[in-house]
């Protein structure tokens, strides 16, 4: 048992507390030390003082064997191609001195097999790490072990792998994601995928941050389940690629959930947000199951208040990519509480901005629910003095006006932007003025706010030295008052002078903003009486060289052919339409689309002549549906081809040969985004009811006529059948009866009954019986009446019930 001697106790307390006393004292009077200070003096080392060596470290001989792996993993590294930044990480983790990173210059590769087995040979290491940091004392004693160094250098060659050459890899997607995850998700994850591993169980939060970080990056760079949305719109077409996509994006959302609601340290979280945001963002939800999404969305809105503000960034860098398109599974998140920390926290103020502008892109009804707090926000970021967030919240309601022209702003933006031209320099308001030309009624402005709006703009100096784009906004003002018909005369022709004066300018902005304005002054009557200027400016930018300058002459051209009658601009009308006309054949989607919008309006209007430009027109239509790449341009000329009669019946064998060309070429691109399938889906639909048109249209045989059916019946009856199918599939909402007396259905029955009648009277048709028997049942003919009809006596009828039509069992 120890004996205590207390007086000595009590006497080197007593010289604790004077030392204490003296150091505090000391502190008062000079401050605190420095750290790089030291507070107690120590005795001087001798002048030949050298430090002891210390004994080389051991290794265990299965990590001599790992770490000697590794360092031949880096020196391979160096042979693929990397950037310097790249090479550098490498460098720093090289773990021996002895090892050689070749100086000399190397032959860098991309070859795909050579990558393939580089990254074969480092997922195999990782594995070998995982196992040993699992059973190791070793990596255990200490965090800063020479396994954690390992570890994290091999994921830092994945992480480089992945950015630089992960198109080589997507075969060995499933080595990389699990492709089963049931139960408890960290049970569920074996070291044979040991990112996940890692990320779930490693004893670092180092390598667990860095190994979320990877699966950030692998995703990120990954276009492989952008295959998921390259379905048969109608969604009948599944195989075995799209369910082991959508298995492993199935076991992302779950991992994810259960690492988003665990106890994670704040550099680890970070990483996971990150890789939830690319997750989210690679996902089609349109043809993955939306509850992944609210479940995901809600494990992410968990750290919405976090104190930690690389937590918070993180959160809505996440949400951003939650709400970047519309889903009514996650509409009831959009609570007053989760809108008033968006808009209302005063950190991160661009970036919860940048997510607003997500919500009313997306979610604008739900958003006019807010509107009070909406428009209280946003007003007083406008009306603030940072100019780069006054900026964005004009922006943002730029946005909001697009996708909902009567949102709650439209009643406050008239009176900000008045406020704004008396408060701040003119140079500064380009933003304001934008969004005050896109109102969609500007007539909402009192006559006392549009008086002072154009007193403001009639003092605008054009020839001074304000920036292109403040005048090209400026221009387009200009046409927005003057499309509401709320402008006095002599402010029109100024507009129009100003116009006029800037159509040969070198800036784009000033050459399209001023085009567009033109656009609108000829909406307003009084263009009628200055058309002679009007019709020189649209000639000149017909010929411009920018698209979009070319794109609005044609707008210009269809709003003149919407507001006056052909006797009022007869003069130019040939010039003008061969102006339309030129624009279908033209190279930039754009114009061939505004072209096409051109005659529709022409056709809509009554007093035009219709019938006499058809010679001119359909050759053009039928050359723009066989030629031009978009489909948007493909599917408005078809249209515009059936708005013509027996003026079509000399173009038959033309267009029913261009269609089949069409349709035949029907393959889908891997490339194709969703959007761009459905607009080649349209386009396939209005081919056939274009071939069902001429059919119709023609009553006698041609002899091309019949050369054309013969060697194309069968494929007419197959896209017959399938735009009947998918017809019916689109209107699955309609009751039967609906559907029997629907127009476009009936159109189809009408033109197989024409295909019947032509096959029965004309022998030199190619057509098989059982062919014949399966047009009649489309057409739900009476045989008696068809046999009457050709001179036969009646058998059997087959009137046949449209939903046999359907089935393949004729």
């Amino acid at each position: 048992m120890i004996e205590w001697n207390l007086d000595l106790c009590h006497r080197y307390k007593s010289d604790i507390l004077v030392s204490n006393k003296k150091l505090m004292a000391s502190i008062k009077l000079n401050g605190p030390k420095k750290k790089s200070e030291k507070i107690f003096k120590q005795k001087p080392k001798p002048k030949n003082y050298t430090k002891a060596p210390q004994p080389p470290q051991k290794f265990d001989p299965e990590d001599q064997e790992l770490f000697q792996s590794y360092q031949d993993i880096i020196k391979r590294m160096f042979e693929i191609s990397l950037s310097g930044s790249e090479q550098e990480l490498l460098k720093r983790e090289s773990l021996f001195k002895e090892t050689q990173i070749p100086k000399t210059k190397l032959v860098i590769t991309d070859d795909p097999e050579k990558i393939t087995s580089l990254w074969t040979s480092i997922q195999g290491l990782v594995h070998r790490a995982v196992n040993i940091e699992k059973t190791s004392q070793q990596a255990k004693k200490s965090k800063n072990s020479m396994h954690i160094r390992v570890r994290s250098g091999l994921i830092n060659c994945l992480q480089i792998i992945y950015k630089k050459h992960g198109k080589w890899l997507r075969e060995y997607i499933g080595a990389i994601i699990p492709s089963d995850v049931r139960g408890n998700v960290c049970d569920s994850i074996s070291a044979q995928t040991p990112l996940i591993f890692m990320m779930l169980n490693d004893s670092s939060n180092e390598i667990r941050s860095l190994a979320a970080t990877t699966l950030a990056v692998l995703l990120e760079e990954s276009t492989e389940y952008e295959a998921l949305e390259s379905l048969d719109i109608s969604g009948r077409v599944f195989n075995s690629k799209f369910h082991e996509l959508a298995g492993i994006l199935d076991n992302l959302h779950e991992i994810f959930n259960f690492v988003l609601r665990s106890q994670l340290a704040p550099e680890v979280l970070v990483a996971v947000l990150r890789a939830t945001a690319a997750l989210i963002s690679k996902t089609p939800y349109s043809v993955f199951s939306p509850s992944h999404l609210l479940k995901i969305a809600e494990s992410v809105m968990i750290h919405l208040g976090a104190f930690n503000p690389d937590i918070r960034l993180a959160v809505i860098k996440c949400l951003k990519n939650v709400f970047k398109e519309r889903s009514e599974k996650i509409k009831h998140i959009l609570t007053y509480d989760f809108v008033y920390h968006v808009l209302g926290s005063q950190d991160l103020v661009e970036e919860r901005l940048e997510l607003f502008t997500n919500l009313v892109k997306n979610y604008p009804e739900e958003m006019d629910g807010f509107k009070s707090w909406i428009q209280e926000k946003l007003s007083s970021i406008m009306m603030g003095d940072n100019l780069l967030l006054q900026k964005t919240a004009f922006e943002i309601t730029d946005e909001y006006i697009r996708v909902k022209p009567n949102c709650c702003m439209v009643e406050v933006i008239a009176r900000v932007a008045l406020v704004l031209t008396k408060k701040q320099p003119v140079d500064t308001l380009a933003p304001c003025l934008n969004t005050l030309s896109l109102l969609p009624d500007i007539k909402v402005l009192t006559q006392a706010e549009v008086k002072e709006l154009i007193e403001f703009l009639k003092k605008f100096d054009f020839s001074g030295n304000s920036s292109s784009l403040l005048k090209s906004i400026i221009m387009k003002l200009f046409g927005t008052l003057a499309k509401a018909d709320l402008v006095p005369e002599d402010f029109f022709d100024r507009g129009i002078s100003v116009i006029s004066a800037h159509r040969d300018t070198s800036n784009l902005s000033v050459a399209i903003n001023s085009s567009l304005a033109l656009s609108y002054f000829c909406l307003n009557p009084i263009s009628l009486s200055r058309i002679d200027t009007i019709i020189d400016i649209i000639r000149d930018n017909s010929e411009n060289r920018r698209e979009k300058v070319v794109s609005n002459a044609i707008v210009s051209i269809a709003n003149l052919f919407g507001m006056f009658t052909y006797e009022q601009i007869h003069k130019y009308f040939d010039e003008l339409f061969d102006i339309c006309v030129r624009g279908l054949s033209h190279k930039t989607a754009k114009v061939g689309w505004d072209a096409c919008r051109a005659f529709f309006t022409f056709f809509a209007n009554e007093s035009m002549p219709h019938y006499e430009i058809a010679h001119k027109l359909i050759p053009n239509l039928i050359q723009a549906v066989k030629t031009q790449n978009n489909f948007k341009t493909k599917i408005n000329s078809c249209q515009l081809l059936m708005k013509f009669g027996k003026d079509l019946i000399g173009y038959s064998a033309e267009i029913l040969n261009s269609l089949v060309y069409c349709l035949e070429i029907d393959g889908r691109s891997k490339h194709m985004d969703s959007k761009t399938l459905q607009y080649q889906y349209d386009f396939k639909q209005e081919s056939i009811m274009c071939i069902a048109h001429i059919i119709d249209i023609n009553e006698e045989l041609t002899q091309e006529l019949i050369e054309f059916f013969s060697e194309n019946s069968l494929n007419v009856y197959h896209w017959l059948r399938t735009f009947v199918i998918d017809y019916v599939h689109e209107n699955n909402s309609k009751d039967s009866s609906e559907l029997e007396n629907d127009k476009s259905i009936e159109n189809i029955r009408k033109c197989c009954r024409k295909l019947c009648m032509w096959v029965e009277a004309e022998s030199r048709i190619g057509v098989s019986f059982g062919l014949l028997e399966k047009l009649k049942k489309m057409a739900r003919i009476d045989e008696e009446k068809i046999r009457k009809y050709m001179g036969y006596e009646a058998e059997n009828d087959l009137i046949i019930p449209l939903k046999n039509v359907l089935t393949d069992n004729y």
